[in-house]
């Protein structure tokens, strides 16, 4: 090495750095400081010499605790191609999450059509199970084909109301079974009554 003179401006640079390394190193015992300087000299090399590795033990828990985890060789350092396949594993795993939203979304929607047609088909099958039904147009029992509904019986008919009302053909049947002239009269206002006064008689709604 050239022997040559410590200007007096490299002597007070020195001063400063001293200064400063004191200031910050207030509180460490020495093996930490001298941990932190092997680090340091380490860090300046590699960059020097672009190399492609990342030393992470002098580095914090919360930062070694992830870098662990791609450290395949376990050498305290993480190369570049370990990051790399570190990043990749990232995007494919963002991308598994995204096709998982998508299939969900997929099986909630067929899932709500699914239970639609179910109802639909249920209550289809009800309403075809049915032998008659109301027809509200006319008043009249229908089955399922459209043909009116028949029964034997002269007493009783539906009016245009579609309420169940005895009929006059009725009323006379009543006259000619009663005994007497006084059942004969009491038929006959009864059956009176029920035509003048439009009294039905109260039956469930088919419907």
């Amino acid at each position: 090495m050239e022997n040559r003179a410590i200007s007096e401006q490299e002597i007070c640079d020195c001063g400063i750095l001293l200064q400063e390394a004191r200031r910050r190193l207030d509180g460490h015992d020495p093996e930490e400081i001298h941990k932190g300087l092997a680090a340091l000299g380490r860090m300046l090399h590699e960059s020097k010499n672009n190399v492609g590795e990342l030393e992470y033990l002098h580095l914090s828990a919360k930062v070694r605790d992830v870098l662990v985890t791609w450290d395949l060789d376990n050498s305290g350092k993480v190369s570049v191609s370990e990051l790399a396949m570190a990043a990749e594993a990232y995007k494919e795993k963002a991308g598994t999450v995204r096709r998982l939203k998508i299939v969900v979304v997929v099986l909630f929607f067929f899932l709500a059509a699914l239970i639609a047609g179910m109802f639909g088909t249920t209550f289809l099958a009800v309403l075809l199970s049915k032998d008659m039904a109301v027809d509200h147009s006319s008043g009249t029992l229908k089955t399922t084909y459209g043909k009116d509904i028949k029964v034997a019986s002269t007493i009783y008919e539906l009016d245009s109301k579609g309420q169940l009302v005895k009929t006059s053909q009725g009323c006379s049947l009543g006259s000619e079974l009663g005994q007497g002239d006084n059942n004969n009269t009491n038929s006959n206002n009864n059956c009176h009554r029920l035509n003048e006064d439009s009294a039905p008689i109260k039956v469930a709604d088919a419907g």
